[in-house]
């Protein structure tokens, strides 16, 4: 049984993906209505993508991937996971798996991760303030 999984963090690298989910393929770019990015923690570490509720006009921009159902792991200690309704670069509305953190202390990200996301964002013509807000938020200062 196929599942979707809503990716939009470290996850847009579709090889990072793969390597944690072998059966994951690129399906569609998507938004997740009503979320805004933030960088936060499972309570301890370097800040990672996490979500938390916006107002109606916020939006999270990201990825679908398809993947075997038994594939899907248990969130790890701090995440949770959501089925979530998801908006398809066609309109189309869709469930999808989320995962997040519980934490929402905002944690800065280390510089490698953080430029990893930003050339994913780049890449894939996402809204990059949304991005630099989650960096505001946690107190990270540049984006070069």
């Amino acid at each position: 049984m196929k599942a979707l999984y809503f990716a939009y963090g470290l996850n847009l690298e579709e090889h990072s993906m793969v390597d944690l989910y072998p059966t994951a393929r690129f399906y569609k770019f998507a938004v997740l209505r009503g979320f805004k990015l933030i960088f936060s923690n499972n309570g301890s570490g370097d800040g990672f993508c996490s979500l938390v509720p916006g107002s109606f006009n916020d939006s999270l921009e990201g990825v679908l991937y398809t993947l075997n159902h038994w594939d899907l792991e248990d969130p790890f200690e701090g995440c949770s996971m959501s089925i979530m309704d998801i908006m398809c670069d066609n309109g189309e509305f869709v469930t999808a798996h989320v995962y997040y953190t519980r934490n929402k202390d905002f944690v800065s990200p280390n510089e490698d991760y953080l430029m990893r996301i930003h050339k994913k964002y780049q890449d894939y013509g996402f809204n990059v303030k949304a991005l630099e807000n989650a960096l505001d938020v946690s107190n990270y200062r540049e984006v070069s």
